[in-house]
């Protein structure tokens, strides 16, 4: 009920209204359970690092607004100690459940209820926004184009790596809603998100184990390209509208969306505030940001976690359903980050897959065994 509520509260109309926080506190829910029932997982070591880490900056940012009278704990974009904090509370919840109660037939009924929800909102957006626009536009159909390009994208990545349905009607109705999903995520020209699109490619082509699935997306990948550079009007609609955005290729700032500018100025304000940092500020680049708001020791808090927790993802092996889920959402958030404000962290619901999946395998690792996940590479399972 917590990660459909999630999906939901991303409707468009829901979020019009400012009704989703109605929706994404029923997170709060399986946590109190969690807390009565099953408390010794909540308080689990393998989740010290996470409590650590965010104990740790909460109280620097704490420390830092009381000495300077600068905020370093809200900002009217959003504030990154709260996503932070939800994300250890989805990661806390996800572990605990996962090591008493998860089984490979919930893991299916889950990636089937994601699968759902993401189809219902790439249909809304489809219908409210999408099918009125002119994607030669500059301008964006969708304003909030970028968070649900990335959900859309976190669903289809859990779903390939942890769920193939064994019988042919099944598995058909799970590929036309597969190529549905991305097909909205390029038709709302989230570039950002694109890459992480990209880079789950190139996974597949040249780090997956099974060779028959290597050649496949190869091949598909390389009939992709040859059909862009033969035929014009898909190559101006793909690259020159989708890709590009359909700005001035020759102007690297307009490219950007106006971030290279934005990244100037940015920078300037580091060598004034480059141990502590200045303070809540907004820009879409969180790595750059986390130097700019919190320092060279804030910032260093933050990247060591990152880096502790990359290490812990790469290390989960096999690499195959939850553990492949987790490895390629890490990444594919790393790289969304470069480009957008809060990720990996938030701002909510785009993030959270990746914490929910991050709490099962740690869970699994702790139970030292690895359920067979049906994958790309056992499609029949």
């Amino acid at each position: 009920m917590a990660v459909i509520c999630s999906m939901i509260s991303q409707t468009p109309d829901i979020i019009q209204m400012k009704a989703d926080t109605y929706f994404k506190v029923m997170w709060v829910f399986p946590l109190l359970y969690l807390i009565v029932v099953r408390f010794r997982s909540v308080i689990s070591l393998r989740l010290a690092f996470f409590y650590f880490f965010t104990i740790v900056f909460g109280l620097y940012c704490c420390f830092m607004q009381l000495s300077t009278n600068i905020d370093y704990l809200s900002s009217e974009e959003g504030s990154d100690i709260m996503n932070i904090c939800i994300s250890l509370m989805i990661t806390v919840v996800s572990y605990a459940y996962w090591e008493n109660y998860g089984s490979p037939r919930k893991l299916r009924w889950l990636v089937v209820f994601l699968f759902i929800c993401g189809v219902y909102l790439a249909y809304a957006v489809y219908t409210q926004f999408l099918v009125k626009s002119d994607i030669s536009a500059v301008e964006y159909a969708f304003s909030e184009k970028n968070s649900m390009g990335q959900i859309l994208v976190n669903v289809l990545v859990f779903g390939i790596a942890c769920f193939i349905p064994k019988y042919k009607p099944s598995r058909v109705a799970y590929i036309v809603a597969g190529i549905f999903m991305l097909t909205i995520v390029f038709m709302m020209k989230s570039r950002a998100t694109l890459c992480g699109v990209f880079f789950v490619i190139g996974y597949y082509i040249f780090m997956f184990k099974n060779v028959k699935i290597r050649i496949l997306m190869f091949l598909l990948a390389a009939g992709a390209l040859v059909y862009l550079w033969t035929s014009p009007s898909a190559y101006d609609t793909i690259v020159n509208n989708i890709l590009l955005g359909g700005r001035d290729t020759t102007d690297l700032d307009e490219l950007s969306s106006g971030r290279l500018y934005l990244m100037a100025k940015q920078i300037e304000k580091i060598p004034e505030n480059i141990v502590f940092g200045s303070g809540t500020d907004y820009m879409d680049c969180f790595p750059l940001m986390a130097i700019v708001q919190y320092g060279l020791v804030g910032a260093f808090i933050i990247f060591t976690f990152l880096v502790s927790l990359g290490r812990k993802i790469y290390s989960l092996k096999p690499r195959s359903g939850i553990n492949l889920a987790a490895f390629l959402l890490f990444w594919i958030l790393i790289i969304n980050s470069l480009f957008e404000a809060y990720p990996p962290f938030g701002p909510g619901v785009k993030c959270f897959i990746l914490w929910m999946v991050t709490g099962f395998a740690l869970a699994e690792k702790g139970k030292r065994k690895f359920i067979n996940q049906p994958s790309l590479s056992s499609p029949q399972q």
